[in-house]
């Protein structure tokens, strides 16, 4: 990626797809405690997801990161994996898998469609922020497609 004119990195375009109205407020808050620069985009499901990355495309000099919950409505995570992957634009984008999910084929089912790592979704907000902070520091510093 080019350096940004101000020498800064773009901030990060987080979009989370998550359908539980609890687990998005308690990844607003870890976000907010990780003083991350970001821009969050919030998909209930896995078409709703689509659309968002179709509607503002993934373009040169953009930082996308999606972080999935695998037990969604109408498309699932691992659906949304598979159409991910099939599209040549999209294919590239990072996904990091949070769910509650601990079934070893979800694992290697995520794995398969080269997701970037999967974590369990920590209930305590503590650890909720902590995590946030480790997953998105690392996404920041990296070098992204």
């Amino acid at each position: 990626m080019k350096p940004h004119p101000t020498g800064e990195r773009p901030p990060l375009d987080l979009l989370l797809v998550e359908d539980d109205e609890v687990d998005v407020l308690a990844m607003r808050r870890a976000l907010v405690q990780c003083a991350l620069p970001h821009r969050l985009h919030v998909a209930s499901d896995g078409q709703t997801a689509l659309a968002v990355l179709r509607r503002r495309p993934v373009a040169a000099g953009s930082r996308w990161l999606v972080l999935l919950d695998l037990n969604l409505p109408r498309m699932g995570g691992l659906q949304l994996l598979a159409a991910l992957r099939a599209d040549g634009a999209l294919a590239a984008v990072p996904v990091v898998v949070m769910t509650t999910s601990s079934d070893s084929n979800d694992v290697r089912a995520a794995f398969r469609h080269q997701v970037a790592g999967f974590f369990s979704k920590p209930l305590d907000p503590l650890q909720a922020a902590a995590t946030m902070s480790t997953i998105t520091a690392y996404w920041m510093l990296s070098e992204l497609p």
